[in-house]
């Protein structure tokens, strides 16, 4: 989504009203100081499984650039970005990667929410059937939505 958003004109872009994001690997660097420094694991994913997942996705030389890891995205690229929400685990392995990218967004003047879910793993949204809190975490979303529109209706009028 966050590839596809860089490529569209400015045109395009403006008819985006926000980007929803769950649990999202913005970083697939190798270098990545979470992958190099952090060799955790998230209860889901580890460094490890991360950078094998990278090689597999894409040639090493392409894993650092805007378009494979949004966190390097140009200063340049964000004009007419829409706002972000991402939502994921405080003990996800690309936690780090997350708030870079919130800091990134909203440096620039792009508005980004950042829902954070205490003691939650990666994708803990799809453990639904186990984890109360991914249901809540799904209606979360849908609220944000809900207030999205009601936003943009009242802009509209």
């Amino acid at each position: 989504a966050l590839a596809l958003i860089q490529t569209l004109t400015e045109e395009l872009r403006q008819r985006i009203t926000s980007v929803i994001l769950i649990s999202p690997w913005l970083d697939m660097n190798p270098q990545s100081e979470y992958l190099v420094h952090k060799k955790n694991f998230d209860g889901v994913l580890s460094a490890e499984t991360l950078l094998r997942c990278g090689k597999y996705y894409t040639e090493e030389e392409n894993l650092a650039k805007p378009l494979i890891s949004p966190l390097y995205v140009e200063q340049f690229n964000l004009k007419s970005f829409p706002p972000v929400y991402i939502q994921c685990g405080d003990e996800e392995i690309t936690l780090e990667g997350n708030q870079a990218f919130q800091q990134k967004l909203e440096a620039n003047g792009i508005p980004c929410t950042l829902d954070l879910w205490p003691e939650m793993m990666f994708m803990f949204q799809m453990a639904h059937e186990y984890l109360p809190q991914a249901h809540f975490a799904i209606h979360r979303i849908g609220q944000y939505i809900q207030k999205r529109n009601k936003t943009l209706d009242q802009e509209t009028e």
